[in-house]
Order: C-alpha cells, then sequence, then structure tokens
C-alpha cells in the first residue's frame, strides 16, 4: 500500500514488481534526449495518436483551456 504521495513515484511490471530506480532513470533520461517542446499559441491544435505516443507536459502557471476527444483509427489510404 502506498501514501497518495507516493503514487505519482511508484511503477511496476505487469506482475506487480516495481520496476528498478536504475530503469527509471534510464528510462527517464531517453525521454528527455528524444522529447519534442513546443510553445502554445493562441488557437493551437493538436492532434496525436495516443496509443503510439508518449506525453505530458511542464508546469505552467495561469488559466487553460483544455478539451480532449476520442477517435477510432481513420485509414490513411483509400479502399
Amino acid at each position: 500500500q502506498f501514501s497518495p504521495a507516493d503514487r505519482f513515484n511508484v511503477c511496476c511490471y505487469a506482475d506487480g514488481k516495481p520496476i528498478e530506480l536504475s530503469v527509471l532513470n534510464e528510462v527517464n533520461q531517453i525521454f528527455e534526449e528524444i522529447k519534442f517542446v513546443f510553445d502554445w499559441q493562441k488557437g493551437d491544435l493538436l492532434m496525436m495518436d495516443n496509443v503510439a505516443t508518449a506525453h505530458g507536459r511542464n508546469s505552467f502557471e495561469g488559466e487553460r483551456l483544455t478539451l480532449a476527444t476520442q477517435a477510432q483509427p481513420w485509414p490513411l489510404t483509400k479502399k
């Protein structure tokens, strides 16, 4: 059992065993190396494949409006 403060710092394998800190550090290092960061501008729209993309956000101050929707996969070629 973890406290609410610990819940964001606990990562486990599918079998429930904790992922080693060295592995988590390596994953974080890779994410830092390959991340794409951009400066949002008024009216910007982001569309992404939520399954194929690891995503997150940096902290910020101020108001924000976030709208989200989900859709079925759309074929890229005509049948």
